[in-house]
């Protein structure tokens, strides 16, 4: 039988077909590349993941502002979300990456250079200048504003206000070579910036908002006292029947305008600031010394020998006795002691209902108001200065040639009350109660209050020749306003300025 053989045909394509196949691969990849590139897919990827970044970067945000807001009492602090911020890696520096541009809105630059706008409130922060009147919160249910201009203490016992928060007037080219990490570094605090405390007056013993009533009385704790130690005078007058303010007479209209100005300031602000210290000078006084530099600090001479003003209705005159220029008196010293300087606070020397709300600030188990032998520079108490202060035993010469004697030492009340002493701002700590110093005895202080029988100023809260038990924190005397005596001194306050 014959043998069939088969032949397996080979298919291909010829050479034409392979050319034409190349050459039309060649131009889909031109096509692709040409596609890819002026369609965008890259950019568009790009910006797909830069979306992304952004979308993630503003969900961190949102953490930090929800982190900030719970901080901050359900307000959004700029301190608060910069310290968010900054922990969670979002930006560098509270100073350079939250940038303020104007009415609340802030811009945010983050790490890697992406910017976002914001509504920001802003409060006042401990060791930092305020640049405009800001609220402060303490942590602890306290309130106040701080005034432009004005630092809270960066220690940490003087800022909560129930306990006394205190601000310091320090230089902006100085704050941040204060060191408040240590006793020495505050005590150089203390003796080199004026130094004012808040006062408090705007709740009722249940914690419930006062009534405002400019008209017809004052808040509920910034009021006249009627203090038990006064009774009534010899013509049958209560007390505020005899001690009135402000004093409402044609030709010292300004008392009035201020008095009013500065109930609406605490009626709005609930609070004012006075002096931690009685008003200082550099220099030590006499009764033949003219103006000196008034400050507000701890370890300085006492600003004594100082009249009211030269009368009840000038104030800006400089005083003159015996053919002696005293220099101006205490109203006009406290009102232009920072001419000026931008601050957001009006000073002026203290009203007596100013001083009253003091006393309801500070009175407690301890520190009797009425009594305040034990608190305060008497004659019938005994205690201790420190380094730094110092003590000028009273004696004739004592108003014109006063001797002081640097502490520390002790202090030792005289058996016969015969001879008190005369002690520099502050030298005590025992006569230190909420942040205050020597609210009872040592200067006897002038205040804006007149008495109506006599026409005359009221200095208030005894001085180191009194008997703490007859002239606590809340007693008045009376004086002429071109008097002065080494015993007389004064302390000013200040009121926030309403925008």
């Amino acid at each position: 039988m014959e043998e069939k053989r088969y032949i397996k045909q080979e298919k291909g394509i010829t050479l034409i077909a392979l050319i034409i196949t190349i050459i039309v691969m060649l131009i889909l990849v031109a096509v692709t590349i040409q596609v890819t590139i002026s369609g965008g897919i890259f950019s568009k990827a790009g910006e797909a993941t830069k979306g992304y970044k952004e979308g993630e970067l503003k969900e961190r945000i949102e953490i930090a502002k929800a982190v900030a807001m719970a901080n901050g009492g359900g307000k959004l602090y700029k301190d608060a979300l910069a310290e968010a911020l900054i922990k969670d890696g979002i930006i560098n520096d509270v100073e350079t990456d939250i940038v303020e541009k104007g009415e609340g809105n802030f811009e945010i630059t983050t790490k890697d250079g992406s910017k976002f706008e914001i509504e920001l409130e802003e409060r006042a922060v401990p060791g930092v200048i305020a640049y405009k009147n800001l609220q402060y919160s303490d942590g602890q249910g306290g309130t106040a504003i701080i005034p432009k201009g004005f630092t809270v203490s960066g220690a940490k016992d003087e800022q909560i206000v129930k306990n006394g928060l205190v601000i310091y007037l320090i230089p902006e080219e100085e704050i941040t070579s204060v060191d408040w990490t240590n006793e020495e570094g505050i005590l150089e605090a203390q003796q080199s910036y004026d130094q004012y405390v808040w006062i408090p007056v705007n709740y009722t013993a249940s914690g419930e908002t006062e009534e405002h009533d400019l008209d017809t009385g004052f808040l509920k704790l910034f009021h006249r006292n009627e203090w038990t130690v006064f009774g009534k005078n010899d013509q049958g007058l209560t007390f505020s029947e005899v001690y009135k303010e402000p004093y409402e007479v044609s030709e010292y209209e300004e008392e009035k305008i201020e008095y009013y100005a500065m109930m609406k300031s605490v009626q709005d602000n609930y609070g004012f600031y006075i002096g931690r210290y009685e008003a200082g000078s550099t220099e030590l006084r006499t009764n033949s010394s003219t103006d000196t530099n008034l400050v507000v600090r701890r370890d300085q001479y006492p600003y004594n020998n100082v009249a009211w003003g030269l009368s009840m209705t000038d104030v800006n005159s400089e005083v003159t006795t015996s053919s002696v220029n005293h220099g101006h008196g205490a109203v006009y010293l406290s009102r232009h002691m920072y001419n000026g300087e931008e601050l957001g606070v009006e000073p002026t020397l203290i009203y007596g209902v100013q001083w009253d709300a003091v006393l309801n600030f500070v009175k407690d188990s301890t520190h009797n108001v009425t009594n305040s032998s034990n608190w305060g520079n008497y004659l019938n108490n005994n205690y201790k200065i420190g380094d730094g202060a110092k003590c000028c035993v009273w004696t004739s010469a004592t108003t014109s040639s006063p001797q002081y004697v640097n502490g520390p030492l002790d202090v030792i009340a005289r058996s016969d009350y015969q001879e008190g002493n005369m002690l520099t701002t502050g030298a005590s700590d025992e006569f230190r109660v909420k942040n205050l110093y020597d609210i009872a005895g040592n200067m006897a202080e002038w205040t804006m209050e007149y008495r109506v029988d006599t026409i005359s100023r009221s200095p208030v809260g005894g001085d180191g020749l009194s008997n703490g038990g007859e002239a606590g924190a809340s007693y008045r005397s009376y004086t002429n306003v071109y008097g002065l005596g080494a015993q007389i001194g004064f302390r000013p306050a200040l009121y926030i300025k309403n925008n």
